[in-house]
């Protein structure tokens, strides 16, 4: 099973409210993609970003075997593993 989560920057990364329902809505946490929308051709601020989420998940206790960007920088088969 799989989660879809839509989120926008949390600027002091995920309060009390907020960690409580990602950690009742992630039950599998085998795989993270980061799929950035309005800086999908700025690849360090995708970075930036991609690693500070991976902290607030961290932070709140859910780490994940494998965390990816899906971005311009991939050729499309590997988009489609």
């Amino acid at each position: 099973m799989s989660t879809y989560i839509l989120s926008s920057l949390f600027a002091n990364g995920f309060n009390d409210e907020v960690a409580r329902h990602l950690q009742k809505l992630i039950k599998n946490k085998k795989r993270f993609a980061f799929i950035p929308s309005e800086f999908e051709r700025e690849h360090e601020k995708t970075d930036t970003y991609f690693q500070y989420f991976l902290r607030c998940f961290a932070d709140i206790g859910i780490w994940f075997e494998y965390a990816y960007i899906i971005d311009g920088r991939m050729v499309k088969e590997d988009i489609r593993k």
